[in-house]
């Protein structure tokens, strides 16, 4: 079936500079002819194209997501013109956000799902926090409120509400900060500065777009019976509210026992950062990493790493000897210093069950001082420290929200 050969490279530059290297490499020797099929492969590689396909999946998500809350909000509202402001302010958010996300990427490193996550946290928040003003704006128009006088109220009331409700959110979010994993930091970033940019176009770009609207806030009316009419809703969710109010406790353990539902996936939960397996099937880094896996072994491009400072021939004997292991490469010395590097070649997928339990015998092996390095032992890490900092996030959230409510 013809001839292939692998060209390691090795970037001196940092984690974000590779991926962009990775970028230029495909660029320039991505190609396919009658003779020869050129791929780029490895972890920035793999990056490099995630980011295009993020792109894409963005552009695609808010195409098919824009219309579909315009469907929703006209359920809700019933009229043309109480359903636009809300998606305005959806709009408005998102692209702002983009926009200062993009500024602040040309002075520090941010995760590749931000603008994603920015996106649909935006489109939801905005809608949210809109329709809070809109809904009592309409209520009071239609108890005979002046234009002037609905929204001093609509703001006095659902609007401070949504100040404080976008300001509680921000601050827990602020708790992802505990952990020291850069990509869920820029995360929270992203998350707070779009639940910020919500905020502010909800009380100030909302209430001039009802101003100009005035009473025709309620023209355009779609012919739907449960469409909801002013501030106070339909009688279906007036009966709701009642029954509700008048036997809390079951509809209170109703509800929790349904969120346990929704939460017990947790219990059976693995967590991998995945990097090949976040990319659509067909793309080109995937398919070109998968055929070099069957080719020369599911190990070949994510290596264990182990520096040692004394024995390592020893070492790399006693690790060659662990089951899953494949191979172990010569012990190299650091140019000026005493470590030595020794890479061990695994049967099994750096991010998987298997990976993970072959590391851990070879850092039995290798000893205690030994450091071990690669895409499972960097998986293990990212893993530990997400898990780790969660109590503290739960701590601060419950006391920050306190203390914001």
């Amino acid at each position: 079936h013809g001839t292939a050969a692998l060209l390691p490279v090795a970037f001196r530059k940092g984690s974000s500079e590779a991926i962009d290297e990775a970028s230029r490499l495909r660029r320039e020797f991505v190609q396919t002819s009658s003779t020869v099929q050129t791929r780029v492969l490895g972890e920035p590689a793999i990056w490099s194209n995630f980011q295009q396909v993020a792109k894409r999946q963005l552009t695609r998500s808010e195409e098919f997501g824009f219309p579909l809350i315009l469907l929703i909000l006209l359920a809700a509202f019933g009229t043309v013109v109480a359903a636009v402001a809300p998606l305005a302010l959806g709009f408005a958010a998102v692209f702002l956000s983009g926009a200062v996300i993009y500024w602040l990427s040309r002075s520090t490193e941010l995760s590749v799902y931000v603008t994603n996550m920015a996106s649909m946290i935006g489109i939801g928040v905005a809608v949210d926090y809109s329709l809070f003003i809109v809904s009592r704006y309409r209520g009071e128009v239609a108890e005979g409120a002046d234009v002037p006088q609905a929204l001093r109220r609509a703001l006095m009331t659902s609007g401070k509400a949504v100040v404080f409700s976008g300001a509680t959110v921000a601050v827990s979010l602020a708790g992802l900060f505990a952990i020291d994993v850069n990509g869920v930091r820029s995360l929270a970033v992203g998350a707070i500065l779009v639940v910020c940019i919500a905020v502010l176009v909800a009380v100030t770009l909302l209430p001039a777009l009802l101003a100009v609207a005035g009473r025709r806030v309620d023209q355009l009316r779609v012919p739907l019976a449960w469409a909801a009419g002013g501030e106070r809703g339909g009688p279906f969710w007036v009966a709701w509210a009642a029954r509700g109010m008048h036997r809390p406790w079951p509809f209170l353990l109703a509800g929790v026992a349904g969120m346990l539902v929704l939460a017990s996936p947790l219990l059976a939960m693995q967590t991998f950062n995945r990097g090949l397996n976040e990319l659509p099937p067909r793309s080109e880094v995937r398919v070109a990493t998968e055929r070099a896996m069957a080719l020369a072994g599911p190990g070949f491009a994510a290596p264990v790493h182990v520096v040692v400072r004394r024995n390592p021939v020893a070492i790399g004997r006693r690790i060659a000897a662990v089951p899953g292991v494949l191979s172990v490469s010569r012990p190299v010395r650091e140019r000026h210093g005493p470590l030595w590097l020794v890479d061990a070649r695994i049967a099994a997928q750096a991010e998987s069950l298997q990976a993970r339990q072959i590391v851990q015998r070879i850092r039995a092996v290798a000893g205690p001082e030994a450091l071990l390095g690669g895409s499972t032992v960097f998986d293990q890490d990212v893993e530990r420290a997400i898990v780790g900092g969660l109590w503290k996030i739960l701590v601060f959230v419950l006391g920050a929200s306190y203390l914001v409510l």
